[in-house]
This record gives structure tokens, sequence and C-alpha cells, in this order.
């Protein structure tokens, strides 16, 4: 018995040892983003300042190497908690405290490659705020060009510009919203994104109404655009200006076809936003309500510009319904 007993206590002391042996073993990870390659450094983080991050490589408490911060792509803390925005700013957090947080990271002792998260994450926070609320439109404007006046080479050049265009959309700044459109259709971006910002610009065009500058830049993307989803998404908004032109008939079989593709669910979700632009214009309300509730509730991965212009209409549809808790209900939910 005397010697199972020491057995046992040999195996939990070698156990206990191996796990305080793999401990002190563990080291910060700093991987750094050069031209067309990354490279991982192993040591120990010991600052991180605005303009460099220094590690000790070697455990003798003396920096080793200080790194450009803007070339830090991340920094995976061994046994730290993350200095990272992501992991304090959850989603799920009310947005009037994620504009909180965010704000104690805005000085310069936060390194750049960090701080962008936080100028993101507020201006996208002040965005939501502002969809139940549309007199805070203007903050979230402005939070959105300040991420792009003080780290205008951003990670969130693409997403943040997009954003930005929408917000200026919903102010009624047509103009404005299509030249930050625009700005991703120079081939800086690559071309991808080239071809996405051309789809906002004539989405914009069709917000203002103006139909043949809409169709001239569809029918460009039509002929030069190689990805199948994004040539379903320029049918279906030729077919939003047939709708806006009183084409009904036609604009119907251009969705038809669409969906007879058996597209994604983001692109089905633009599909029935169409169909719900199209019955609407027809005099159908409730077939036109019930096309624009199937975006929030069956299509989560649509466009959040569609799924925004869905969720305004329907909450627009319920009200003239005269449903007005329902409306209330939505427009609750929406901002959540």
């Amino acid at each position: 018995m005397r010697r199972l007993t020491t057995v046992i206590l040999a195996v939990v002391v070698g156990v206990l040892t191996a796990e305080v042996l793999c401990a002190q073993e563990k080291k910060d990870q700093v991987v750094l983003q050069e031209e067309a390659r990354t490279r991982r450094i192993s040591g120990r983080v010991l600052e991180e300042t605005w303009k460099t991050v220094t590690v000790d490589t070697d455990g003798d408490g003396v920096a080793d190497g200080a790194y450009e911060a803007d070339k830090v792509r991340r920094i995976e803390y061994a046994d730290r908690p993350r200095y990272m925005l992501e992991a304090i700013l959850l989603k799920r957090k009310p947005p009037e405290l994620i504009v909180k947080l965010g704000r104690a990271y805005m000085d310069d002792a936060t390194p750049r490659h960090i701080r962008q998260h936080a100028y993101y994450d507020i201006a996208e926070a002040r965005a939501r705020i502002a969809r139940t609320d549309v007199t805070e439109l203007p903050k979230a404007v402005e939070a959105y060009e300040k991420l792009f006046r003080e780290i205008p080479d951003s990670r969130y050049a693409v997403t943040g510009r997009i954003e930005l265009g929408n917000l200026l959309l919903e102010m009624g700044k047509g103009d404005e919203a299509i030249r930050q459109f625009e700005a991703l259709t120079s081939g800086k971006f690559g071309a991808e994104n080239a071809r996405l910002g051309k789809l906002r610009v004539a989405r914009a065009e069709l917000a203002l109404k103006r139909y043949d500058r809409a169709e001239k830049i569809l029918s460009s993307l039509a002929t030069s655009t190689p990805d199948v989803e994004l040539n379903q998404e320029v049918k279906l908004l030729s077919a939003r200006s047939m709708v806006g032109q009183g084409k009904y008939d036609e604009a119907h079989r251009t969705v038809t076809a669409v969906l007879a593709q058996k597209p994604t669910e983001k692109v089905r979700g633009m599909a029935y936003c169409v169909l719900g632009d199209l019955f609407a214009g027809r005099g159908q309300p409730k077939v036109a309500l019930t096309a624009y509730l199937k975006v929030s509730m069956m299509y989560p991965e649509t466009d959040s510009t569609e799924r925004a212009r869905a969720g305004a209409q329907a909450v627009r549809l319920l009200e003239e319904l005269g449903r007005t808790e329902e409306a209330k209900e939505l427009k609750r939910s929406l901002s959540e």
C-alpha cells in the first residue's frame, strides 16, 4: 500500500513538474508582416509603444530586438491577458459601452496597429446606435472619418469606406457616398474590391434615381465580372432599376432567374429585398412585407445595406398597416 502511495505521489509530482516546466517554456509570439511573407519572433514582449514592440528572446530581461509596430501583424501572449481590443469589445456588448471602452485606447501609448481596432469598433457601434436614432448618424459618420484621418492605411480601409458610404446614403448625401465608393475602384485595393466599389456606386446611383448612370455601370460589370455571386448581384441591381422605372414584369423575371440558380444566402436575401421593392411598387404591401421580413429572419448573411433597407421598409409597412406594436418590436430587434 505504501509503495502504491509512493508511486502515485511520484506521478503527481512528475505531472506538476512537467506543467511548471511547460509554463516556464511558454513564450510570447510576435508575428511580423514583411512584404509578402510573415515572420514569427518568440520571446517575452517587454513593451509596446506607438512606434515599436520590444522583445526579449533569450530570457535575460533585456530587449534583444525592437520591431516597428506597423509591421506587427499580431501578438500572441503566452501567459498574460491579450492586449487586443477584440478580446475586450465583444460585439454582444451594448454599443454605448463599446464606445466608452474604445475611448480608453485613444492615446499615443496604444500601438497604432491596435488603435485602429478601437477606431473601427467605435464607428461600428455608433452606426448601430444610429439605426434606431437617426439623429446619431452624424456621429457615426464622424467616427468613420476619424478612422481614415488617423490611420489612412487601416486594415478596415475597404469595409470602413463601404459602411461610411452606406451611412451617407441614409443621410441623403448620395454624391458624398459615391465618392467613398469610388475610392475603392482605383485598383489600389485589388481587382475584386474595385468591382465591389463599382457595384456600390451603381447602388447609390439607383438610390438617387439616376437610372441611366446606374445601368451603364451595371452593363460594364456584367461583361467583366468572372465572380458568379457578384454577377448575380449585378442582375438583381438591374432588376431594382427596372422596378424604379415601373418595369415590374421584366424585373420579376430577372429575380426569378437568379433564384433558380440556387444562389448563396447573401444573394437570396438581396433577391427578396428586391422582390419587396417590386411588390411595394405594385401596391401589394402585405406581400412586400413578407418579402422584406424574410431577409432579416431567414438570411442573416445578406449584405448589411440590403438588410438595413429591408428592415426599414418592413417597419414602414407595418406602421402603414396599423401594426404599430409589431413595428416597434421589429425596430428594437434590428438594433441588437
